[in-house]
């Protein structure tokens, strides 16, 4: 590990219903804000290790964005200026399965909302266009 890291992120093993299992996504050695609006790149609460002090100084997880709670713990490390580090060894087990919080779109929309309110100021219109189709995609489910 580096020094001077302040997040260590580790990769992810997936592990179905039956129990089969495959590699899950790895996190990126370097991300920017535009790409982390749009999509997690691998972070869950789970495969995150962070400093407290650095944790607390940047208000821990935001509950009001529930299911984007890990990307935006990692935004707000890019924006106070922290590094971070990868493991890239699978470290973390990540159950899929169809009853899972992201899969029901009910459950999913008022987290999606507030993500975009939060940063909405920030997001380049190109970024807007996709949340908002996303957005309306939500709706129209269930």
């Amino acid at each position: 590990m580096n020094s001077g890291v302040q997040i260590v992120l580790t990769g992810l093993l997936e592990i179905d219903e039956l129990g089969n299992t495959s590699p899950g996504l790895i996190p990126p050695r370097e991300y920017d804000v535009e790409t982390l609006y749009l999509s997690n790149p691998g972070v869950l609460c789970s495969n995150v290790v962070i400093q407290k002090t650095i944790f607390d100084e940047i208000g821990g997880y935001d509950l009001k964005v529930k299911g984007s709670c890990d990307k935006d713990l990692l935004i707000q490390v890019y924006i106070h200026g922290y590094r971070h580090s990868v493991i890239e060894d699978r470290l973390v087990f990540w159950f899929r399965h169809a009853l899972q919080w992201s899969a029901n779109p009910s459950r999913v929309r008022p987290s999606v909302l507030a993500f975009y309110r939060k940063y909405w100021r920030s997001m380049p219109f190109k970024i807007h266009r996709s949340i908002l189709k996303k957005i309306v995609i939500l709706y129209l489910r269930n």
